[in-house]
């Protein structure tokens, strides 16, 4: 991965952030790591926890963002917020969001239920 395209993601992932706090959404972490899989934001509202992906693109040539969210890709993040919940001793309810990050016109789409 480039710098620019790390660059890129952070900036994603920034404006993500942004919007689900604009939407009532707190983040409770960013960045969550366990055994090979990644969380890019962790988010809670209403009691609910949701994990979000965020994808980023500055235009359509490689497809819309959320197109990138593979069926292995939604596996390996439902491992992952298993590891979270584990290791945090939380048992509540969750949800899954994909941020669709447009970085040509700066613009966020939150995606509900992305992972089913």
């Amino acid at each position: 991965m480039t710098y620019e395209s790390k660059e890129l993601g952070r900036r994603g992932e920034a404006m993500a952030a942004v919007e689900l706090e604009k939407n009532g959404y707190q983040i409770i972490s960013r960045n969550f790591r366990f055994s090979g899989g990644e969380i890019d934001i962790v988010a809670q509202k209403a009691g609910k926890i949701y994990f979000v992906e965020v994808k980023s693109r500055r235009g359509t040539r490689f497809g819309l963002p959320a197109e990138a969210v593979t069926a292995a890709k939604r596996k390996k993040i439902a491992e992952t917020a298993l590891a979270f919940l584990s290791l945090r001793g939380e048992d509540a309810e969750c949800g899954f969001i994909v941020a669709a990050v447009n970085l040509n016109n700066n613009m966020v789409e939150l995606i509900n239920d992305a992972l089913y």
